[in-house]
Order: structure tokens, then sequence, then C-alpha cells
């Protein structure tokens, strides 16, 4: 069974136990600890976000607007991860134009898509124009939006997506820029 890095492994299945206590007393004990111990993991950015927002999909419409203005606003907690982005994407262009290393890799996409739903105008309470105080993301958005792949898939999403995005006033070309 796969298990994604960012998840601790499961305990070793009794058998596997038992075999290991035998051929090794330490190694077991140290593995049932492990099981028993929470695993420390650190939260991606997306994560951070999602959770922040989570509590305001309750809200009634003014909350949600009020409490989403202030993930948004100086001293948010949405604000300081895009802080946080937009240093890194600052410090990394003396180098290379990407959030991690100098090709494009998954935490370059998940930052487009962050800022692409963020700036969709499909939540309520953070407006599209956001990513005018970062503009290391807003570029580094431009650039993920002219990747081949990522204009291929805009260009073939099906007609009824479109079309809903058209009728929720959402431009796919605004999306992607």
């Amino acid at each position: 069974a796969y298990t994604p890095l960012s998840q601790p492994l499961p305990p070793p299945r009794p058998r596997a136990r038992a075999s290991l206590a035998r051929a090794s007393p330490t190694a077991a004990g140290a593995c049932a600890r492990a099981a028993r111990r929470p695993a420390a993991r650190a939260q991606s950015p997306a994560q951070e976000i999602f959770d922040a927002l989570k509590p305001t999909y309750s809200m009634s419409h003014d909350e949600q607007i009020s409490a989403r203005k202030a993930l948004m606003g100086e001293g948010g907690a949405i604000a300081r991860v895009w802080g946080h982005i937009e240093k890194r994407l600052e410090r990394n262009a003396k180098e290379h134009k990407y959030v991690v290393t100098h090709m494009v890799t998954a935490a370059d996409v998940c930052v487009f898509c962050m800022a692409a739903m963020l700036s969709s105008g499909w939540l309520n309470g953070i407006d599209k124009d956001f990513l005018k105080n970062y503009p290391h993301v807003r570029a580094h958005k431009a650039m993920v939006a002219q990747m081949p792949r990522v204009r291929e898939f805009y260009g073939h999403l099906p007609q009824q997506t479109k079309a809903a995005w058209q009728q929720a006033g959402i431009d796919i070309k605004a999306y992607q820029q």
C-alpha cells in the first residue's frame, strides 16, 4: 500500500513485530514506541491556508466576509503564508525562478493553484486582486500559467465547466493571469 511521505508509516503488523523482536529486541521496542507517538509534521502552505479557511465555510455570509478579510489582512494567517512564499520567491529570484529548486516541482504547481483559487473571486471576502501585494507570487503565477501543460489543461476544460465559470462571472483567461 502506498503511504505518502507526509504521513507517518503505519506500525508493523503483529507478525512482523514478533519476528523483529526475535531479531533485534531494541529495534522492536523503538518501532513500538514510534507507533504510539504522534507524528510531528510540518504543514504545507496549502494545508495552512485550507485549515484557516475551513471554519469560514459554516459562517453566515456577513461573518464569512469579515473573517476572510481578517485572514487576508495584515497579520492574518493567510497573509502570513503568502508573505513567506513571497520572501522565498524573492530570495530564489537571484538563482532561479521556482519555489524550491532550479526546475519546476509540485510546489510551483501548488503555489499556482492556491494563488489562482484565491484570486478567482469564488470565495466571499477575498479580493480578486489580493496578489497586488505579492509581486513575486504574481510573476510566478503568470510564469506557471504560460507553461504548455498548464495552458493545455485550461484549454481542454469541459464546456460545462467553462459555462459554469462564465455564469459565475469568472473569466478563465483572468484565472491564468
